[in-house]
């Protein structure tokens, strides 16, 4: 199966092939740990996450590197308001990335370097772009010397983004300091001289830092190769983050640094770019005391990697329905096979080995998760249909198919491969809670109208069970009578089919 990506580089979508047969290295950008990510980086992180799943089911062998960026400005700004050592700030929101992201089922990584731990090859890295030419000392006020990289060394600046040097303009918001220091604005730090009382390590230039850009440029090369594969990130990061990575890394080697460039689209409010800058945004762990994981995961899955997503509890409720409605179904399906499981056989229905094949075809056209989600809308149907007879052989051969593909589909995509029955149950729990809060009048109300129903069919009353099962409904609250006695729970109604982004 041909295997095609969209490559900001050249901004087309191509045909993928590795620098080495079989083999794949990929880097992607990781977070500034000074706080708790949000939902835009839950985006990135689970978009990057399904592609490592599908390039590893294509059967390459993957290297996948995602960095943590542990000194920065704004980590020493924020450590030092708490008053904690900088070490200390960054090993907590580690820990809490990790916590965020294992709940959101994202795999971790192969190597997870942090700028810290490879000061060394920074350092060797910013002599090398000096030796050729390529970047410049100026003296520091703090003491020591800062080194710039220069944009005018680089004829192929520009070449990722699109932005012409001589535009400056173009620059005027990115991140471009006005430092008179400068042979030109756009020049950027590769090397910054220690300020007093910050991290700071031993260079040829004194006591310092190193720049942003520079660290990943180092990182992503020690780990994987002077050129490697797939790098991927935030489209935020296309200019001047990236931009400044290419121009760095093949001014010091004269070789190509990475092949294929992806970028995720933003997470948007109001169509305005969720972000810590614009104050407009919602950490990771906040969504998540309200929804489900799977809900959020799957939800992100929705539109494609490329393109923005509009963030709304709208559309959080909606995905939440939709996971609840198919993990209930997985459910069903393995209490069936779970007693009929001996005589479950027969050939896969063509609607499970049509649907597998859409699947793959599109997550090998540049991971297109909504195309593959929507094409488990008809396996979903057949599966509602054949559990209402699931002793019927044909139909069994069904449930067991469709629930083999699951299987198939949550190793891939992250979602749907958990026990069903649980987080079926955790879902609605949680839409209780946000429904019916413990010790609301709400919630008061409804457990007691739920045992004068019960009441009402043990003195035979259907008439009143009957009223009093519409008055429930009325409020949100669908009746379930069985053998162990009478249950409650949200009316979330029906859902078929999955959603088809765009």
């Amino acid at each position: 199966m041909t295997f095609r990506l969209y490559n900001t580089l050249t901004r087309r979508k191509e045909a993928f092939e590795p620098r080495e047969p079989g083999k794949v290295g990929m880097y992607v950008c990781g977070v500034t740990v000074y706080d708790y990510c949000h939902v835009g980086h839950a985006r990135c992180y689970i978009a990057f996450d399904v592609m490592q799943r599908v390039i590893r089911k294509l059967g390459y062998d993957l290297t996948y590197v995602r960095n943590f960026t542990d000194v920065d400005d704004k980590i020493i700004k924020r450590a030092n308001e708490r008053g904690v050592a900088v070490n200390e700030l960054t090993d907590r929101y580690i820990a809490a990335f990790h916590e965020d992201l294992d709940r959101l089922d994202c795999q971790r990584p192969d190597k997870e370097p942090r700028v810290t731990g490879h000061i060394e090859e920074i350092v060797a890295l910013v002599e090398q772009i000096l030796a050729r030419g390529h970047a410049y000392v100026v003296d520091s006020e703090f003491g020591g010397q800062d080194v710039f990289f220069s944009i005018d060394s680089f004829p192929g600046y520009g070449k990722l983004s699109g932005r012409r040097v001589e535009d400056n303009q173009a620059f005027a918001s990115d991140r471009v300091s006005d430092d008179p220091r400068k042979q030109h604005p756009a020049d950027f730090a590769l090397w910054k001289a220690a300020k007093p009382d910050e991290p700071s390590w031993d260079s040829p230039w004194g006591v310092g830092r190193p720049g942003w850009h520079i660290e990943c440029s180092a990182m992503s090369m020690h780990q994987l190769g002077t050129t490697f594969d797939i790098h991927g990130g935030g489209a935020d990061l296309v200019f001047p983050h990236h931009e400044n990575e290419i121009a760095q890394s093949e001014a010091a080697t004269h070789s190509p640094f990475c092949r294929y460039w992806l970028h995720n689209g933003f997470v948007t409010i109001d169509s305005e770019k969720m972000a810590k800058s614009l104050g407009n945004f919602f950490t990771i762990r906040d969504v998540l005391a309200t929804y489900h994981p799977q809900a959020l995961r799957y939800f992100l899955l929705t539109t494609h990697y490329q393109h923005g997503i509009n963030f709304s509890d709208k559309a959080l409720e909606e995905s939440t329905r939709r996971v609840l409605s198919v993990y209930e179904k997985l459910a069903a399906a393995d209490e069936v096979l779970g007693r009929r499981a001996a005589v479950a056989t027969g050939a896969e229905p063509e609607v499970v080995t049509t649907a597998r094949a859409q699947i793959l075809e599109a997550l090998a056209d540049d991971f297109h998760t909504p195309r593959a989600l929507a094409a488990l809308s008809e396996p979903i149907r057949a599966l509602s249909v054949a559990l209402h007879k699931p002793k019927v052989a044909a139909n069994l051969a069904i449930v067991r198919s469709v629930r083999a593909l699951f299987v198939e589909v949550g190793e891939l995509l992250g979602v749907f491969q958990h026990r069903p029955v649980d987080i079926a149950d955790a879902i609605l729990d949680g839409i209780r809670l946000r429904l019916f809060p413990v010790g609301s009048e709400r919630l008061a109300e409804i457990e007691t109208m739920v045992e004068e129903r019960v009441a009402a069919r043990s003195a035979r009353d259907w008439a009143k069970a009957d009223e009093l099962r519409g008055r429930l409904a009325a409020c949100g609250v669908e009746i379930r009578d069985g053998a162990d006695g009478t249950t409650w729970r949200p009316l979330v109604g029906e859902v078929d089919g999955a959603i088809e982004g765009s």
